[in-house]
């Protein structure tokens, strides 16, 4: 790594909807010079290109629990915790090399977050649920979706093919609580 290029850790959980917006998140932080690593459960599949068209970026597989986490115990994220240990202690041991910059840590993997402190990196939150309903919010906007045809699918340029845009996603009931005596304010009155 050369010495002008800093390194960023983010940790996605296993599923699209945490991948895609982590690897998007690594994608941004390519563009901006930054090397990232994307750690993932061993169990999720990420395309080829996104190592392959970008130098940039690495991927980290670490031992995956089946299922989303149990409290209690669990062997197969202490092994994932230990491997993630192992690999920031053998960049620790590297003359000249500093330390990730920071971890960018997907909610869902929290526990991620003592490894990194234990090594004195930064840990930031990063909460995925809600990263594509913004841009898909955002991306309808860009894209002029209020004109889309009934049978035309619009690409939202940065999301994936399959989350184009349909009349069906467009036309929706105006927003508000519902009607009815139910939802009056304290007190019986209306304001």
């Amino acid at each position: 790594m050369a010495n002008d290029v800093r390194e960023i850790f983010v940790v996605s959980a296993a599923g699209q909807g945490h991948l895609q917006p982590c690897t998007q998140l690594c994608n941004h932080l390519n563009s901006r010079n930054y090397q990232t690593t994307l750690v993932v459960p061993s169990s999720p599949t990420i395309p080829s290109s996104f190592t392959r068209q970008n130098p940039l970026a690495k991927i980290l597989h670490l031992t995956a629990s089946p299922g989303p986490p149990r409290p209690g115990p669990d062997p197969l994220r202490h092994k994932a915790a230990q491997e993630l240990h192992d690999h920031l202690a053998d960049l620790s041991n590297i003359p000249d090399m500093p330390l990730p910059l920071c971890a960018i840590v997907d909610f869902q993997m929290g526990w991620t977050k003592e490894v990194f402190w234990k090594f004195h990196v930064p840990v930031i939150g990063f909460i995925t649920f809600g990263a594509y309903a913004a841009a898909m919010e955002w991306g309808s906007w860009k894209v002029r979706a209020g004109d889309i045809r009934p049978d035309e699918l619009r690409l939202i340029p940065g999301l994936p093919d399959h989350m184009a845009l349909t009349i069906s996603d467009i036309k929706r009931r105006p927003a508000g609580p519902p009607r009815g005596g139910a939802n009056r304010p304290p007190g019986g009155r209306r304001g």
